[in-house]
């Protein structure tokens, strides 16, 4: 801090405050007039700004600092595909306007993340909520009752590699065959994936 002078300011307040993480909201400045704060990370990658205010004078100043992931992984198995999850800021995405929860669950979550290895091994609900996560599925334990943490991820659905063409069989096929089976073939839903939806088939 500058006095009208040019000259040092020591002994003035300066606030500080992060958009994530912690930084000491009042540090001193010293006999050269600086302030020091320590700024501590939070777990989820992004940008992040950092602002002090002095208090006599009221200036301000910031920076925008970027944070990178910590190198932890997080998988599970979907549709029978092992997929990346994405971690983000905890949401109760069973409360969004738009959630819909899936039929099925993401199968074996797997994680490096000390704050999540007690989740190693579980199933975890799936959800879409397109305003809000637009082009991915959302993985959150919440409707699970009581879990030791809680946590929200994405992931962008593999393309299935069930199709209606392979799923239905066709009804002069059935119509040909029907004697020999001896009325044993009856209509049935085809589930189509683990997302929902299905299609008539038959089963003899």
């Amino acid at each position: 801090m500058a006095g009208a002078n040019g000259q040092p300011v020591p002994d003035d307040s300066v606030d500080f405050t992060a958009s994530a993480g912690t930084v000491p909201a009042a540090v001193q400045t010293n006999a050269s007039g600086q302030a020091t704060a320590t700024y501590t990370a939070g777990t989820t990658p992004g940008s992040v700004n950092i602002s002090g205010t002095e208090v006599i004078d009221s200036a301000s100043g910031s920076t925008t600092v970027s944070l990178t992931a910590p190198g932890y992984t997080y998988t599970g198995t979907w549709d029978g595909q092992t997929v990346t999850l994405t971690r983000v800021t905890n949401v109760t995405v069973e409360g969004l306007p738009d959630e819909t929860l899936l039929p099925a669950q993401l199968d074996n979550f797997q994680t490096n993340d000390p704050e999540y290895t007690a989740l190693n091994g579980e199933n975890i609900n799936v959800f879409t909520a397109p305003t809000e996560f637009p082009g991915v599925d959302v993985v959150h334990n919440g409707l699970m009752g009581t879990q030791s943490v809680y946590g929200t991820w994405t992931f962008t659905p593999p393309s299935s590699g069930a199709t209606v063409a392979a799923l239905r069989i066709d009804e002069s096929w059935f119509l040909k065959h029907a004697q020999t089976c001896a009325g044993r073939c009856k209509r049935v839903p085809l589930p189509l994936t683990k997302r929902g939806g299905s299609v008539t088939g038959f089963s003899c």
